[in-house]
């Protein structure tokens, strides 16, 4: 709404005068948009708060305050489509030299392919495009795997002092649940435990071979033979 709102002033504003001062190239009409936006903003005053724009604009601080990247890399995102990418056993992917977790992505899954491009205000992050039911495009950010002096990834588990395990996958959370289906356990270590004893899948409730004690076969006429000539040794 505020962007359509924006066009409204620049419709009802700007554009008006162009009838009685005409321009004659893009630049001169960047150069008077400029101008034009600079006097509206410092004297025209907002009825939500009763100041100017400029005099709001000016209280935003340094962290909250994200600049564009360079025009090089606003041509770049403007023309570059986004690129599949492979994960890995570690639920990461790779992306222009820089490894990126990916581990809390919704339904990701290892060997499946993600699609991957650049977010226009961090180097340190890129995005994910996700299909919503709805079939729309949504961006998943995934931050850069950090790595120290060593090529080990920053707040990794430290062999003798500490252990880590990734996220589960939905094939992993998947099989878990089979598991306890079929040895009748509700947590790991039971089923852990039902499948070292060897008890039977589904407390021996399932029989393999129902089907045959509930199929009537046809009694079949026996067939004639020949009598074998084959003798034993005398």
């Amino acid at each position: 709404g505020q962007v359509e709102k924006a066009r409204d002033i620049i419709e009802r504003k700007l554009e008006p005068g162009l009838k009685f001062r005409p321009v004659h190239s893009l630049e001169e009409l960047n150069a008077l948009a400029a101008k034009w936006r600079s006097h509206f903003n410092a004297t025209a005053v907002h009825s939500r708060h009763g100041k100017t724009r400029t005099d709001i604009w000016l209280k935003i601080t340094a962290e909250q305050l994200k600049k564009a990247p360079s025009v090089e890399v606003c041509r770049e995102l403007a023309v570059a489509a986004p690129e599949l990418r492979k994960v890995t056993p570690k639920l990461r992917v790779s992306f222009r030299g820089t490894e990126f977790d990916v581990s809390t992505v919704p339904g990701v899954l290892v060997g499946e392919k993600l699609m991957i491009t650049r977010n226009p205000w961090r180097s340190d992050v890129a995005q994910v495009v996700l299909t919503g039911e709805d079939g729309h495009e949504t961006f998943f950010l995934v931050e850069e795997v950090r790595k120290n002096e060593f090529g080990f990834a920053e707040g990794a588990a430290v062999f003798g002092e500490s252990y880590k395990a990734l996220p589960e996958t939905p094939a992993q959370m998947a099989a878990k649940e089979t598991e306890a289906l079929v040895t009748g356990t509700d947590n790991a270590a039971d089923a852990a435990a039902a499948r070292k004893a060897k008890a039977l899948p589904f407390g021996g409730r399932l029989d393999p071979y129902k089907h045959i004690d509930d199929t009537t076969l046809p009694a079949y006429m026996p067939k004639r033979g020949q009598a074998s000539d084959v003798r034993g040794p005398r």
